[in-house]
């Protein structure tokens, strides 16, 4: 999916599925290819799939608190965090939480979250991006500046959820800040 080829992606994991339909893999993968291509039913069906498989499945989890966090913030970030407290090694779930936290603008414990899921995935675009954008509304531009190159140094044409010239613009307008 890196070079946007989400219709081959699709078809490979219909594949997978057909030969396991327990397949967390082509699950996940599914699931990730119909958030891409903005089905989110298909997407929350597919993650409720790994979560009979696994009730504490970290992606699944991310993946359904990325969906469906604004319905039950409270819930969502409740469940996200007793994930976290067994596999805090997991990026995804920092960023969900990152996200949960930021739609609540709480903006100090976004960066915390994101900070986090960039340290464990260095070079996933959108995390960079999303680190960012709460270190801006933070007013740490400087930072935020970095995080922002950082972001567009990672990302492909077709591989990131974020606007490129956006984030340029936006860089534009940050150096025009600096003294």
């Amino acid at each position: 999916m890196a070079n946007g080829n989400l219709n081959a992606a699709r078809e490979h994991y219909q594949e997978a599925l057909k030969s396991d339909q327990r397949s967390r893999d082509a699950l996940l993968g599914l699931a990730v290819t119909a958030l891409r291509e903005g089905r989110r039913e298909e997407a929350a069906r597919r993650y409720e799939q790994m979560l009979g498989l696994d009730p504490r499945d970290p992606d699944a989890n991310a993946g359904i608190a990325l969906l469906h966090g604004a319905v039950d913030p409270v819930g969502h970030e409740s469940r996200l965090k007793a994930v976290l407290a067994e596999r805090g090694d997991n990026a995804a779930l920092h960023h969900a939480l990152g996200s949960l936290l930021a739609r609540q603008h709480r903006w100090g414990e976004a960066q915390e979250a994101f900070f986090r899921a960039v340290t464990l995935a260095p070079q996933s675009a959108d995390y960079q991006f999303n680190l960012a954008v709460s270190l801006d509304h933070l007013g740490q531009y400087t930072q935020a500046r970095i995080y922002y190159r950082k972001a567009l140094g990672f990302s492909a044409p077709g591989s990131s959820t974020f606007d490129r010239e956006a984030v340029q613009s936006r860089i534009a307008a940050i150096d025009a800040l600096s003294p």
